[in-house]
């Protein structure tokens, strides 16, 4: 019965992944694994106790995700996964182990995303992440490294973010997108590759930010966006386009505000935030059509205020600010809502200074 229940439980959560009634359907999967639980705890069955809990763990996870009592359901997840690695660790499952941990690290990357104790639970989610990759340098889990490699970047990003040691957690972060890369190159793996190099390239440019190489730093970010572009061109990565755009742009505007090549890489932070504008058009995407807008009219500033058609630059610039702030007025944008006012009072200024 426990195995039929653990096997239902799959099959409820994988209709939930097809985005089939996913809330009600991950619901049941908890329930049914839960119970399945219940049952393996007999003696002699740990090995299907610790599977039966990894699975439980995922589905609390998901359930997070989706916006189901975030914390509470994560803090479920993590109590079931821990469970799961000691059984697993206990009984020398190393692959079954670096599975779980790999899973714990996403729990506890995800609540320190949600502002829960965010250092401490980042420095788990990084101790996890390690462990499990130790584990998965053996021959044939090169796929399982590399995403578990990609998770490690982001949560040594994140430490960077914090204000952590941001120096240090951003080199460890590029190491670890960098090795992913290597990996995903492989055949079939087009998209987990592109995802790491966006994420590579964030990476590169929070470094230039932060004063580190900047120009050599904002390059290493240009080329791996650029390269993630080209992936993400296939039908379907429409939104996943636009995102990398919108970075692309960013490091091109970037470049331009550092004095090199000026003219040039605005035209093509122009290029690229044009292109994301137009596919963040769709419904449901109006926070990040804001954020694009705001840098569209950035880069349309600074060009008038290099000289370049500065009238017919401005008024691109003013008109895509004020679409932005019409956007950002809604509840719980005010801090995005400021910056976007205070751009477009510098083009109103400057278009005033011209006469």
């Amino acid at each position: 019965l426990a195995r039929t229940l653990n096997n239902l439980g799959n099959a409820y959560r994988t209709q939930a992944q097809l985005g089939k009634e996913p809330v009600a359907n991950l619901a049941r999967a908890i329930a049914t694994y839960t119970e399945a639980a219940t049952i393996h705890r007999q003696p002699g069955l740990e090995r299907d106790l610790a599977e039966t809990l990894n699975n439980l763990g995922n589905a609390y996870v998901t359930q997070a995700e989706l916006g189901q009592e975030p914390v509470v359901n994560l803090e479920r997840a993590m109590a079931a996964l821990k469970e799961a690695a000691t059984i697993r660790r206990e009984m020398g499952l190393e692959r079954d182990l670096a599975a779980t941990l790999a899973n714990l690290g996403n729990a506890y990357l995800t609540q320190a995303q949600l502002g829960k104790e965010p250092v401490a639970n980042l420095e788990r989610a990084i101790a996890a992440y390690t462990e499990a990759t130790t584990t998965y340098r053996q021959p044939g889990l090169e796929r399982e490294l590399a995403t578990t490699l990609n998770n490690l970047g982001n949560a040594y990003r994140t430490q960077s973010q914090l204000g952590k040691e941001p120096v240090a957690n951003l080199e460890q972060a590029i190491a670890a997108f960098t090795e992913a890369t290597t990996i995903f190159r492989q055949p079939g793996l087009e998209r987990d590759l592109a995802q790491t190099l966006n994420n590579l390239g964030i990476a590169y440019r929070t470094q230039a930010q932060l004063g580190k190489d900047p120009v050599a730093n904002l390059a290493r970010a240009i080329a791996a966006y650029t390269e993630a572009t080209t992936i993400r061109r296939q039908p379907g990565l429409e939104r996943d386009l636009a995102e990398t755009l919108n970075n692309l742009g960013i490091a091109y505007l970037t470049q331009a505000l550092l004095g090199k090549e000026p003219v040039a890489n605005l035209e093509r932070a122009i290029a690229a935030l044009t292109e994301a504008t137009t596919i963040r058009r769709q419904p449901g995407l109006e926070r990040d059509l804001a954020q694009t807008l705001n840098n569209l009219g950035v880069a349309y500033l600074t060009q008038a205020q290099l000289g370049q058609e500065p009238v017919a630059n401005l008024e691109r610039a003013i008109a895509a600010l004020t679409e932005a702030t019409t956007i950002r007025r809604q509840p719980g944008l005010e801090r995005d809502l400021a910056g976007t006012l205070n751009n477009l009072g510098v083009a109103y200024r400057t278009q005033a200074q011209m006469g």
